[in-house]
């Protein structure tokens, strides 16, 4: 879905358009866990100045289906451009929601990036936090840009474990374009960038 057009299940009065970029404001819980693949990123300053100088994790901001407050800047903004406040959606909120409605439907969440022995510490972890979530995850290797071999790898480990969320946490703006690149072949229900 790009920033145009609305699904049912966000209407264009849960977005405020800010410098360019449409953000979600509105409650986590409206957002359906289900249906075709759809992208949620976060926007602060940072992500925004390296938005400024990279095409492609600006379209990738742009094209998300839910592009949540990370920061008070944009709030700021939107406040003073335009008298709308809009919902902040931190990443730590955003993890957190996801993975407690994932816990009360005993859904599946799958974590994308970081060493194995941080995401063993993260399965770990979200047994004891969440432990009706069934939890799979996969080491990426580390480099600037993912070969096509690398791609391929990483969607066969997603799709093997069919997970509801996806959790990418690869840093920004790598996870942002990787799962706007690839959000067609995603077999999750929710892609969301975290790291």
């Amino acid at each position: 879905m790009t920033s145009g057009a609305m699904t049912a299940a966000a209407p264009a009065a849960r977005f405020v358009d800010v410098f360019g970029l449409h953000v979600f404001s509105d409650d986590l819980a409206v957002i359906p866990i289900g249906g075709p693949c759809a992208t949620v990123s976060t926007i602060s300053p940072n992500s925004w100045g390296i938005s400024s100088r990279d095409d492609e994790f600006h379209a990738a901001l742009q094209q998300a289906d839910y592009l949540v407050l990370d920061g008070v800047y944009f709030g700021l903004a939107s406040i003073l451009l335009l008298g709308r406040t809009i919902k902040a959606n931190q990443g730590p909120d955003v993890f957190h929601h996801f993975m407690r409605r994932l816990d009360a439907s005993g859904g599946r969440a799958f974590f994308l990036g970081a060493s194995d022995a941080t995401l063993a510490k993260i399965a770990a972890r979200a047994a004891q936090d969440y432990p009706r979530v069934k939890v799979g995850a996969f080491s990426p290797p580390y480099k600037p840009a993912f070969s096509a071999a690398d791609d391929a790898l990483m969607l066969k480990a997603i799709d093997a474990f069919a997970p509801d969320v996806l959790f990418l946490g690869m840093t920004a703006p790598k996870q942002e374009k990787w799962a706007h690149k690839h959000r067609g072949r995603i077999h999750a229900h929710l892609a969301v960038s975290i790291g």
